[in-house]
């Protein structure tokens, strides 16, 4: 899960090719009842799709389209949005849709619809209409924004503090970015969570034709289908959540996880280091290559916004299979003392925060938030140190309409959750966790590192023998090769 220039952890391969697609994760819980048709306003769920050419720049065939949601469920009379939605055709007999969603939170669906209709299973690109959409607040679906004087006077607060008085300062530069940001965006800021996102869900495939859901969601993604399936269990009739997040975890466990599993990852590339001739790390055990990389880390901490963004870097190689050899890169460049290489990003990332701030709000204090990370430093100490402290979630308004709980989905048909045992930014435990919850959850396991599996090239003939014919593997020790 990587963070960007706010201090965010960042979602999975909606930005990346085929060579290197994947990176981030995510969830929540109660306080909205699960929803009904009656309960739900008959104009939403009957819509007429108007559908234009939207092909992609390299001649990829496509077509788009809006669809209609109230910005807050619980008023649906009140005001409304559009979410942009892009369609790629079965090149076949179309079975029905295939909802996809790529990560974040915040990822928009075309780049990733792109990626999909490119390299996904031949089966799979000829037996399913490809779907993809922007979530609320996001892209062409009513996004978020902030004023630019807010964004710059919120990046150069410190992303990382150390001490409680500098966790004093970031939460005074992120009441006061929140504020602005909140301002400017209006009503649809406080109502991007993860709950409105599946109900939304469940409009598109109403619109769209289809009685059940069929859907493929990857790290921050598997919260959204997870919430769905929660929301709508017997409405789902086909779901695959790669790289899975636990649901039933709140802020501090999730952060301390995403530590967990970026140290677990840095150890694995170390422990391969000598076998690549660009690593700067030749000769050193991996528990030296560790305090070699943290050293790295807290000498960034002297240039503003580049410690963040050398972790960010960090993990983003860490979480692609093949990006050692980048990250090798990356450390013999900082090394040398050469920085052009970690310039800060732009990006505040205000769709992200929003959405996770909602899911998982957080009332922890400054004193305590310092304290926690002080303790995980004792067990991180590469990743402990930036993860925890600078989080913003403490400091944002209206904190969502649900908690963070263990999913049930009482009812469902077999869902199917992919876990890979190396995966830095989804641990392994959270897709373990979270299918033995599911009272009808079947677990594929990929042995090996990045994250994410299917986009990758992994288990795709079980996932497509459940797609296409409905096999789901195994309730117990379902294996794929990486």
């Amino acid at each position: 899960m990587t963070r960007t220039s706010d201090g965010r952890t960042r979602g999975p391969g909606w930005r990346h090719t085929a060579a290197a697609l994947l990176v981030g994760g995510l969830t929540m819980g109660l306080g909205v009842p699960a929803a009904n048709a009656a309960e739900t306003p008959d104009r939403f769920y009957r819509q007429t799709l108007t559908w234009a050419s939207c092909d992609d720049e390299h001649g990829l065939v496509l077509d788009c389209t809006d669809v209609t949601v109230p910005v807050d469920w619980s008023r649906p009379a009140g005001q409304t949005i559009t979410i942009k939605v892009h369609r790629h055709r079965a090149t076949g007999t179309s079975r029905g849709s295939l909802l996809l969603n790529p990560g974040g939170p915040g990822g928009p669906g075309k780049p990733f619809l792109e990626f999909a209709a490119r390299f996904f299973s031949r089966p799979v690109i000829d037996g399913f209409d490809l779907v993809s959409f922007d979530p609320r607040g996001v892209g062409g679906s009513a996004p978020l924004s902030c004023p630019a004087e807010a964004d710059a006077a919120f990046r150069s607060s410190d992303a990382s503090p150390d001490d409680l008085a500098e966790r004093i300062a970031r939460e005074a530069a992120v009441r006061s970015w929140v504020r602005a940001c909140r301002a400017e965006s209006g009503p649809i800021f406080d109502h991007v969570d993860t709950v409105s996102a599946a109900r939304d869900l469940d409009v598109l495939r109403a619109v769209l034709g289809d009685d059940k859901l069929s859907y493929y969601g990857g790290s921050y993604g598997t919260r959204l289908g997870l919430r769905y399936a929660d929301l709508f269990p017997t409405r789902v009739g086909r779901m695959v959540l790669d790289a899975v997040v636990d649901p039933a975890q709140d802020n501090k466990a999730f952060l301390t996880d995403v530590a967990k599993g970026e140290e677990r990852g840095l150890d694995a590339y170390l422990d391969t280091c000598d076998d690549r001739a660009g690593c700067p790390f030749h000769g050193s055990t991996v528990a030296q290559g560790r305090t070699a990389v943290a050293e790295l880390f807290r000498a960034a901490d002297r240039h503003p916004g580049e410690q963040l963004q050398l972790v960010n870097l960090t993990e983003e190689h860490l979480s692609n299979p093949a990006g050692a050899p980048e990250l090798d890169s990356l450390f013999t460049a900082v090394r040398a003392g050469d920085h052009s290489v970690i310039t800060p990003d732009p990006d505040t990332g205000i769709a992200f925060n929003a959405i996770q701030c909602l899911d998982l709000p957080d009332r922890r204090s400054a004193a305590r938030i310092m304290a926690d990370r002080a303790a995980l430093i004792r067990e991180r100490q590469v990743f402990g140190p930036e993860v925890m402290s600078g989080t913003p979630c403490p400091q944002w308004p209206n904190g969502g309409v649900s908690r963070p709980h263990p999913v049930t989905a009482k009812g469902s048909v077999p869902i199917v959750l992919i876990a890979g045992t190396g995966d830095p930014a989804a641990l392994y435990e959270w897709g373990q966790s979270a299918a033995a919850t599911l009272e009808n959850g079947r677990l594929l396991t990929r042995e090996g590192n990045g994250h994410g599996s299917y986009v990758y090239g992994a288990c795709r003939p079980e996932v497509d023998r459940y797609l296409l014919d409905g096999v789901p593997p195994a309730r117990e020790g379902a294996v794929c090769a990486e």
